[in-house]
C-alpha cells in the first residue's frame, strides 16, 4: 500500500506540473456551477433563509464524491488503452487498493483547487456570518460528517470499478450517479422534503444521511454532543459501512470473474 501511495504521489506531481491549465479551467466551472445553484436555490425560488454554508459543504461533498466516482469507474478503461493494464495486475499491492489509493491521491490534487475555490466563494458569500457559532466540538463533527459521507462514496465507487472490469464502459452509469447524486441526496433540500418515492430512493444513497446530519449542525444548531445520538447520525455510519463493505466484496468479485473470462486487459 505505501509502494503504491509513493507511486501516486509521483504521478500527481507530474500531472500538476502539465496539465495545470485543465485543473484551472475545472475550478473556473465549478465555481459557475456552484454560482448557478446558489441564485436558483435563493433568488429564483424566492427562498431567502438559505444557509449558504450548509449549501456549500454539501455540495463540496458530492464533489469529492464525484472525483472518486470519475477514479474508480474510468481509470481501468484508461490504464488498458494505454497498455499498463497487466502492470497493475501483477504489482504487490492488490489491484483494488491500487485504485483506492489513486482515489486518495486525486483528493489531494482536488484539494488544492478547492482552497482556490473557497478563498474566491467564502468572502463573496460572506459565509463568515454562518460559520460564527461553531465551536471546535461543531469543526470536528463537520469533518467526521464529510469523512463518513466519503467513505460511503468510495464504496459507490469500487462498486463502478468491479463493473468497469466487466462491462469496461460505464462513463454513462457514472454521469447519470452524478446527477442522482447531486440532486437527491440533500445537497439542496432535506430528504424529509421530497416526495415519498424520491426520499424511499434518496434515504439508500451513499452520503444522503451524512448531509442530513450535516444540515442538523449547521442549520438546525443542534450540538455536536447531540449529534452523535441521532438517528440520521447512525443511519449515516451504516450506510457508509454498507456501501464501502458491499463495494469490496463486489470488486473482488467482478476482479475474478474477469479473470476466468480473460478478459481483464480488453477495452
Amino acid at each position: 500500500m505505501l509502494f503504491a501511495l509513493r507511486s501516486e504521489v509521483i504521478r500527481l506531481r507530474g500531472e500538476l506540473r502539465y496539465y495545470s491549465f485543465n485543473y484551472l479551467a475545472g475550478l473556473v466551472l465549478n465555481l459557475i456551477l456552484f454560482a448557478g445553484i446558489y441564485f436558483a436555490v435563493t433568488e429564483a425560488s424566492g427562498t431567502t433563509e438559505v444557509n449558504v454554508f450548509n449549501l456549500l459543504v454539501a455540495y463540496l461533498v458530492w464533489y469529492y464524491a464525484s472525483d472518486i466516482l470519475n477514479q474508480l469507474s474510468l481509470t481501468v478503461l484508461e490504464e488498458a488503452m494505454l497498455g499498463t493494464l497487466e502492470q497493475v495486475y501483477i504489482s504487490r499491492t492488490p489491484m483494488h487498493s491500487v485504485f483506492l489509493t489513486r482515489s486518495l491521491s486525486s483528493l489531494v490534487r482536488t484539494s488544492l483547487f478547492v482552497i482556490v475555490f473557497l478563498v474566491i466563494v467564502v468572502p463573496a458569500f460572506d459565509l463568515a456570518e454562518y460559520t460564527a457559532g461553531l465551536g471546535v466540538a461543531e469543526w470536528i463533527a463537520l469533518a467526521g460528517i464529510c469523512a463518513v459521507g466519503l467513505i460511503g462514496a468510495a464504496g459507490l465507487g469500487l462498486i463502478l470499478f468491479g463493473l468497469s472490469i466487466l462491462f469496461k464502459r460505464i462513463g454513462a452509469v457514472k454521469v447519470i450517479l452524478d446527477f442522482v447524486l447531486l440532486m437527491f441526496s440533500g445537497v439542496f433540500v432535506s430528504v424529509k422534503e421530497l416526495p415519498v418515492a424520491l426520499e424511499a430512493v434518496a434515504s439508500v444513497l451513499p452520503f444522503t444521511w451524512a448531509l442530513e446530519s450535516l444540515r442538523l449542525l449547521v442549520s438546525h444548531g443542534v450540538p455536536a454532543s447531540e449529534l452523535i445520538s441521532r438517528g440520521e447520525w447512525v443511519a449515516a455510519l451504516v450506510v457508509a459501512a454498507v456501501y464501502l463493505g458491499a463495494g469490496t466484496l463486489i470488486a473482488r468479485s467482478c476482479v475474478d470473474a474477469g479473470r476466468r473470462r480473460g478478459a481483464l486487459a480488453h477495452y
